[in-house]
Order: structure tokens, then sequence, then C-alpha cells
């Protein structure tokens, strides 16, 4: 742009309303926008292994997944529905794509911690108590036969069937 404030200039003068781009009132706002989603709003996340490119259910116990495989895999992905947490509650101003908090990963008996450096392809960075993944992250269990997912219940997710991320998408 050639004058860069020359927008807001325009909007201090020529606007209806104040332009609120943070803040209690941008949240008030946001609120009154987002209560008639909230009714289509789902908490589950349809938490899933994609195997070899073969979707794989688990059982759930709680806030535990247990996943039962063959021992011959070789890609294993955590699969998830995703959010974008400021587009689902006012008061956050958090523009990451979100699958699920995973608390606890266990993987043929083995802890792996949140914080593990093998949590890099389809991972956020590591929180206090949990950590995100995008929708689609890769985990370790190549020739795993069981694999426990531990999730913090912490998403508001669109039901449907889960969008598959566009850089997983291309290698199914």
């Amino acid at each position: 742009m050639a004058h860069p404030d020359f927008a807001l200039r325009t909007w201090e003068t020529g606007a209806c309303a104040p332009l609120v781009t943070t803040g209690a009132r941008l949240a008030t706002a946001k609120a009154r926008l987002l209560a008639p989603l909230h009714h289509t709003l789902t908490t589950e996340p349809d938490l899933h292994l994609r195997v070899d490119g073969r979707r794989i259910d688990g059982e759930r116990d709680g806030a535990t997944t247990y996943f039962r495989l063959s021992g011959v895999a070789r890609d294993v992905r955590l699969i998830s529905r995703v959010m974008v947490p400021a587009h689902v509650v006012a008061h956050s101003e958090d523009h990451r794509r979100l699958g699920v908090a995973v608390r606890r990963l266990v993987i043929d008996g083995r802890d792996i911690s949140p914080a593990h450096p093998c949590h890099r392809d389809g991972w956020h960075a590591a929180e206090e108590d949990w950590r995100w993944t995008d929708g689609a992250a890769a985990i370790p269990a190549a020739g795993a036969l069981h694999v426990d997912v531990t999730t913090a219940p912490v998403g508001l997710y669109r039901p449907g069937a889960p969008p598959t991320p566009q850089r997983y998408a291309a290698r199914a």
C-alpha cells in the first residue's frame, strides 16, 4: 500500500461504528455472532488412526482411546476433526488449526511424552499439559501392536466428516 494509514483514517471518519480488533468489545461481538452456531458444534473429535491409508477405529474408555494394530504398519497417523479456536470461542485469538490435545501417547507399553522430539509432522509445539495435533499427526508406531491415546476434552468441532489437511491428502 502506498499509504497504509489511509484505510484506518477512512474508517475513523466514515464508518458507522468504531474499528475493534482486540479486547472485550471484540469478544462480546464474536459471542453474539457465534451464539447461533454453538448448538451445531460437537466435542466429538472423531479420533481414529490412518494406518497405511486404512481407517482404524479404537475403543474409547473415558479420555483414552485404545487402538489395536496388526504389527505390520509402516505409516501411522492420528486423525481427527479440526477446529480454529478463534472461529468458535468468542474470547480466543488463537488462529491455529487444531485437531486434538494429546495428554498421553503409549505405544506397545512405552510412554511417549508430549514433549518428545518424535512429534514433528502434524504436531504443534508442546504445551504444559498436552500437545495439539493439526488433525493428521504422524506417530512413531511402525510395527506396533497397541496404541493408546489420552486426550483432553477441549475442542469444539463442526460435525460431519473430518476435513483432511491438504498436506496429508496428497500422500493418502
